[in-house]
Parts: C-alpha cells; structure tokens; sequence
C-alpha cells in the first residue's frame, strides 16, 4: 500500500467547496470571521506578541485573545476589532458587497 501525500489545508478545502453545497453555505457565512482572525495571527506573529502581549495593548485578558483567535468568540463587536487593530497597528475595514450567488426567495 502506498502512502498518499499529505494535502493542505487550500486543497481540502477547494475539493469540499466544490463538492459539499452544506459546506460551501457555512464556509460563506464564516469565512470573513477566519479571515480576520488570519490577520490577527499573522500580524500578531509579524510584531512577534504573545497573546497575553497583545491582550495588554487593548486593556483585555489574554483569555479573550485565545477565545477570539479560535473561532470560539462567533460576533465579536466592531468596538472590539477596532480595538485588535489599533493595538496591531493595522485599520480595521468594513464593507458590504453583493453576493454572487443571490439567495433564492422563498414562496
């Protein structure tokens, strides 16, 4: 039996967003909450901050951090990305843009 290579995370993902229509309706409704959350680790990692660290900078525990940076925080508020970014030096940008896949109206 041969091994299979190991696959990244963009693979199973794009081979599950294409096949799994249940799974592409929640990665759409997730996605912008994993994105941020992207740049809050990868920034975090840039300015070399611990949790706690950046924590600190907000005037927040470091478990709020760890709650957010898992996925564990579903409706953070703009006040407290607002304040994530001011303490990562970054800004925090918020649009609304129309769907390409337009919800079908139910009769």
């Amino acid at each position: 039996m041969t091994e299979q290579p190991l696959r990244t995370w963009d693979e199973v993902r794009e081979e599950m967003l294409a096949g799994d229509p249940e799974f592409r309706k929640e990665w759409a409704r997730s996605e912008p909450l994993y994105s941020v959350i992207g740049a809050v680790l990868g920034r975090r990692a840039e300015l070399g901050l611990t949790q706690a660290e950046l924590a600190a900078r907000m005037g927040k525990q470091q478990p709020a951090i760890a709650r957010f940076e898992a996925g564990n925080s579903e409706n953070p508020t703009l006040g407290f990305l607002q304040q994530l970014a001011g303490a990562l030096d970054m800004r925090l940008v918020v649009h609304l843009e129309p769907n390409p896949e337009p919800a079908r109206q139910v009769t």
